[in-house]
């Protein structure tokens, strides 16, 4: 699972997220329109920290693939990149 980040459209300071995840990550308990959605908020906000997540996530957009792009990071190397933008 990996991820990237983009400054966010809704408000200064958020991020527009990217997860790129394997087939195993999609649940029945995702929405119809959100395979593997549980699995992406559960990874980021364990990766960056839930109050990261609540106060600096303003979308996540999912893609299920076997091959994620070689730029893409694991959560916790979101923390900087977050952490280094001004909050709003």
């Amino acid at each position: 699972m990996r991820f990237m980040a983009e400054p966010g459209t809704a408000a200064p300071g958020t991020f527009d997220m990217a997860f790129f995840e394997s087939q195993s990550a999609v649940t029945d308990e995702d929405p119809e329109d959100g395979p593997g959605a549980l699995v992406a908020n559960i990874e980021l906000s364990l990766g960056i920290g839930e109050l990261r997540f609540m106060a600096r996530v303003s979308s996540i957009g999912i893609a299920v693939t076997e091959q994620p792009p070689p730029e893409a990071l694991l959560a916790w190397d979101l923390i900087e990149i977050i952490d280094s933008a001004p909050a709003h």
